[in-house]
């Protein structure tokens, strides 16, 4: 009945539909297929999932298609050796040349930490 009930959750409200890419009981992964008692996930790298309505209902879902613009932070290392400016320069020259990347809001580049020395 939980795995019905949920099916008509996702039905009415539509939390994600067929083609999203979804976070779901851990797993990223598109919606191929909605039904009343499971929905039909395949990950990124194929394998198919079905995942009964019941657990996507009552668990956090995380729909990664509804907003038009994605926040992207990224972590690279650097060496204790490294210029910060330069490295921060570089960075700055490939995020500029990237037509992906919007202008505004413009995007920043920090330096959160240096690892210990070995």
């Amino acid at each position: 009945m939980a795995n019905f009930a949920g099916g008509g959750l996702i039905l009415f409200f539509r939390p994600f539909k067929v083609g999203d890419l979804i976070e779901a009981q851990e797993y990223l992964c598109l919606v191929k297929e909605i039904y009343i008692f499971v929905t039909i996930l395949t990950t990124l790298d194929h394998p198919r999932i079905m995942i009964p309505n019941g657990l996507l209902s009552n668990g956090c879902v995380t729909n990664l298609n509804v907003e038009l613009r994605r926040r992207m932070d990224m972590v690279f290392g650097m060496s204790y050796g490294d210029d910060v400016l330069q490295v921060k320069r570089i960075l700055q020259e490939v995020i500029a040349a990237d037509s992906r990347v919007l202008t505004e809001p413009a995007a920043e580049v920090y330096v959160k930490e240096r690892g210990k020395a070995q």
